[in-house]
Order: structure tokens, then C-alpha cells, then sequence
């Protein structure tokens, strides 16, 4: 979308820019702005050298790309064509691309060279999009503790950290069509905001929408702003639709979706509303001293919040291992090739659905957090009713999985310990170990 807060070449004459310059040695915020600038790039490129150096990155968010490539490779290079569904995943209702056709699709490609490592670098490739675009889109923000701040920006942080691959590609897209629009290339900028939105529609399409209602009171040319995005949307629409077409979309009331949707959009739209801030700042006459507060605001935010943002499940992603426990189960002598699994783990990244699906296992889920449902069930009917809808065959419920709260262990302990046949569910403890159970599910049984 078209900024005119500054012409594409940032200029004192605009007040897009400060009026000293990056190489003024006379200022002292000049100066530790081209020092800390050096370093925190130097930070970036040791954390990228270290997470993409591991086969596996195990983190909140990456696994389900590892998993949806893992499946669609399989079926690419077996002969079997592109798949639209994806039967080890949702009880055999999820879909292959519920969105991320794009970088995933160019790591299936990569695949056969590179296996697992082609997720790794798909997702390198996706940051480095964002902060290549970002500094083009905006480059009165590429000096100094303007820098710092845009490298500082808790979405950028996340989003690598995260995993949160399919998001950092079409943020990715999203800025350069906002240095498209400013440069005047408005069809080049079209295209790469559907782009964007085809690629993770459930958070770019709002957030491409209210990146329009607040440039609107701007835009010199207003019809070709609202047409540009209108041409766009409707250029998405088919990523729209599988968003409501994915079975996580009916496992949730639309208030609980509502809210997850809200909370997402706001913290990730965080990788547009930085850049923008600082030229804001810029425009108003700000100097370098007010970027490097920004950057502190920001460290210091990440910090402090680090207890209820997760980002500690993050950093650990950079020398993270396999869970030996939770990768153990298909080892189990109890598994059985083909059968759905509900697997309730904690603090591994998922892996244990992951090393389910990856033995042949089906998951009940998805990997999202919304669908994995780790909360507590009303009374013993809603249980059975929720294994019969998912058609779980077996449970595998970690040890540490009590640490979430939830009633699902002591309803299978009690389903177990009757051994009744409750509205057509039957449980058996099949295994006991120090860190696991094992139930086995018959959704068949007749009431004696």
C-alpha cells in the first residue's frame, strides 16, 4: 500500500530522514547507532548459523511445517501427484495446504537434496525476506538505532524463533508490495499483497485490510488504493476458503477462534507497525536519541514478558534435541500402524505427534494449539462424545502432560478401571511406564 510519509529515497528536504548524517562522527547517538547497528547484525547472523545448523528445529510453530512438507514431499516424489487432503492428520480430514502453498511447496522441492534441513531453510530464506523487504520498503529506517529498532522488532524475533514460516514469507511479500506502492509499481504491489494473503490468509487479510483503513485518510489516490486491495482479496479467495474449510475452524467456537485470530493478527502485525512507527517518529523530527529508546522500549518488553509469550520455548529452539521420551512411542509394543492417536504431551514442541505420524501413526489433531484441545472436559459424555467424533483408538499421555491441569488422564483412569462400555466407549490400560500411559479405545463396545 502506498506511504507517502517519505518518497522511496528517504531526504532531509522531506523530513523523512534526520538531519545529520549516518556518518556524522560529531554526534554521539551517530555514532554507538553504527556500533550497536554492527553487533546486532552480528547477533542475527550467529543465530542463524546455530538454528538452521540442526536437521530438526523444534520450536512452538515449526513442526507443522515439518510435517505437512514431510507428507506432500512423500506423495510428490512417489509419483502420486499434489494432494489436496492429508488422512494422518484431523482423523483423516485435514488439509495438505491449508495455507503456506508457497515456501512449502519450495521445500518439498527441495526435499530430496536436503530432507529435513529443506524446512530450516525455507524458513531462513523467509526472515531474510522480511528484513530485506522491510529495509527496501522503508529506507529511511536502514541507518543508525533506526536499524537497530526495525532488527529489534518483536515480530521479526518471534517469527524466526517461533518458526512461524508460512508468516514470514507473506510478511515478507507484504512489505515489498508496500516499497512497490510507495515506488509507484502499483501492479507489481497488487500482486505480491494477494501473494501475501494466499499465502497465510487468516493473518495477512486483516492485516493487509487495516494496513488500507489507516492509509486511506493518506492516500492522495484513493480509488486506486481500494481497488489495488479489492483486486487483491478477491485474488485470495481460495486461501480464504480453506481457512474455514480446515477442521481446526469447526473444533472451536467462533468466540475462542475470534480471540486466537485477534491476539495473532495484533502481535504479528507488529513487523509492519514498527517500520512505520519509526518513520512516523522521523517525520515528526525525532532524532537518532528517540531510536535508540524505541530499540530499549523493545528489549526491555521482550524481557519482561518473556514468562507469558513463550519466547522461552523459543531461544531453546536454537540447541533443542528430539525428546527421547515422546520419541519414543512408536517404539512402543503397542503401536499399531495406521490407527489414530490422541497424544497429550508437554514442553516437547509436539514432537511426540510428530514421531507418531512420522511411524505411521494417524493424530486425532492437527498440530495447532487450538486443535490439539488440551483442556478439561465437562463430564465423562462430552469425553466420549469427543473420542468418538475424532475416532481415537488409542491415547499416549505423557507423564508431564499434568502440568496443563486438564481431567482427560483420571477420565481414561476412570473409563479404565470400570471397564464398562460408556455410550459405546471402552477404555484399556494397555501400558504403564515412569513417563508414559498407553490406552487403547474401542469405540465399538455394547453396554452389557
Amino acid at each position: 500500500m502506498r506511504w507517502s510519509l517519505a518518497t522511496a529515497t528517504a531526504s532531509a528536504d522531506e523530513r523523512s530522514a534526520a538531519t545529520l548524517d549516518d556518518h556524522d562522527t560529531d554526534d554521539p547517538y551517530a555514532r554507538t547507532g553504527r556500533m550497536a547497528r554492527r553487533v546486532v547484525v552480528v547477533l542475527w547472523v550467529a543465530i542463524l548459523v546455530v538454528l538452521l545448523r540442526q536437521r530438526e528445529i523444534i520450536s512452538s510453530d515449526t513442526l507443522s511445517n515439518y510435517v505437512h512438507v514431510w507428507f506432500v514431499a512423500e506423495q510428490v516424489w512417489h509419483g502420486h501427484g499434489l494432494p489436496f487432503h492429508m488422512p494422518v492428520l484431523a482423523h483423516g480430514t485435514a488439509l495438505a495446504f491449508p495455507y503456506s502453498f508457497i515456501p512449502w511447496m519450495v521445500a518439498v522441492l527441495l526435499w530430496p537434496v536436503m530432507g529435513e534441513w529443506s524446512v530450516g531453510a525455507v524458513l531462513g530464506i523467509g526472515f531474510l525476506g522480511l528484513l530485506a523487504g522491510t529495509f527496501w520498503a522503508f529506507p529511511e529506517v536502514r541507518r543508525g538505532w533506526w536499524a537497530v529498532a526495525v532488527l529489534l522488532n518483536p515480530g521479526l524475533i518471534e517469527g524466526l524463533l517461533f518458526g512461524q514460516l508460512p508468516f514470514l514469507w507473506a510478511a515478507a511479500m507484504f512489505v515489498f508490495a508496500i516499497g512497490a506502492w510507495r515506488r509507484d509499481r502499483r501492479i507489481t504491489a497488487v500482486v505480491l499483497a494477494a501473494l501475501a494473503q494466499l499465502t497465510h490468509a487468516a493473518v495477512l487479510v486483516p492485516l493487509v485490510g487495516a494496513t488500507v483503513v489507516v492509509r486511506y485518510r493518506y492516500e492522495p489516490n484513493r480509488r486506486a488504493l481500494v481497488t489495488g486491495w479489492i483486486v487483491s482479496l478477491v485474488a485470495s479467495l481460495p486461501a480464504i476458503v480453506l481457512v474455514f474449510a480446515s477442521p481446526v475452524t469447526a473444533q472451536n467456537s467462533i468466540i475462542y477462534s475470534s480471540w486466537i485470530e485477534l491476539e495473532t493478527v495484533a502481535l504479528r502485525a507488529l513487523v509492519v507497525a514498527v517500520p512505520v512507527g519509526l518513520v512516523l517518529l522521523q517525520r515528526h523530527g525525532h532524532r537518532d536519541k528517540v531510536a535508540a529508546m524505541v530499540a530499549g522500549i523493545l528489549v526491555i518488553g521482550q524481557l519482561v514478558t518473556i514468562p507469558i509469550s513463550g519466547m522461552t520455548a523459543g531461544f531453546s529452539a536454537l540447541n533443542r534435541k528430539p525428546d527421547p521420551v515422546v520419541a519414543s512411542f512408536p517404539e512402543s509394543p503397542h503401536f499399531v500402524t495406521g490407527a489414530t492417536y490422541r497424544v497429550l504431551t508437554y514442553g516437547d514442541g509436539r514432537y511426540g505427534q510428530y514421531a507418531v505420524v512420522r511411524a505411521g501413526g494417524r493424530l486425532d489433531s492437527e498440530f495447532f494449539p487450538e486443535s490439539l484441545h488440551r483442556r478439561s472436559f465437562p463430564n465423562l459424555a462430552r469425553y466420549t462424545a469427543f473420542l468418538h467424533s475424532r475416532q481415537v483408538d488409542y491415547v499416549i499421555v505423557d507423564d508431564r502432560y499434568r502440568h496443563f491441569r486438564t481431567n482427560e488422564q483420571s477420565l481414561l483412569d476412570d473409563l479404565a478401571a470400570t471397564g464398562s462400555c460408556v455410550d459405546g466407549i471402552a477404555v484399556h490400560h494397555v501400558e504403564h511406564t515412569p513417563t508414559y500411559d498407553f490406552y487403547a479405545v474401542s469405540r465399538t463396545c455394547q453396554p452389557a
